[in-house]
């Protein structure tokens, strides 16, 4: 399964990693400390399962909202146009009870790579907190 790491607007997609709940607090406040966030930012970890996907690639979360439907948040990157987001919004309306969209407006950051998060977590894993 892949995740997505997002703080202060940067977003990363990983392989979720093996790691113990200490490792995960490590992790997490790396994270926000390379995003230059606030103190009172946090990191938040989305999973991405294979189903949460549109038929044209934008990635998604959902919560239930109510006995009605899900609230749904779309992943949109720089890349992504809002034709593409308008797509994606249709493609969950015809197939699910959506009840609210929101979309989280994501960037990348040239330190936050999957690489870097990769070598941080190997590092974290050697320090075996």
């Amino acid at each position: 399964m892949r995740i997505l790491l997002t703080c202060n607007g940067y977003g990363t997609i990983i392989r979720r990693p093996d790691l113990t709940s200490k490792q995960w607090d490590a992790l997490q406040n790396w994270y926000a400390e390379a995003s230059e966030a606030g103190p009172q930012e946090l990191t938040e970890v989305i999973s991405l399962w294979p189903e949460c996907r549109t038929d044209n690639g934008i990635t998604f979360d959902e919560e239930l909202a109510c006995a009605n439907g899900s609230s749904f948040r779309l992943h949109a990157w720089p890349e992504n146009t809002r034709e593409q987001l308008q797509a994606a919004v249709s493609w969950l309306r015809q197939r699910r009870d959506v009840v609210r969209f929101l979309v989280l407006m994501l960037k990348r950051h040239p330190v936050l790579t999957p690489a870097n998060i990769e070598l941080k977590i190997t590092e974290l894993k050697g320090d075996a907190i």
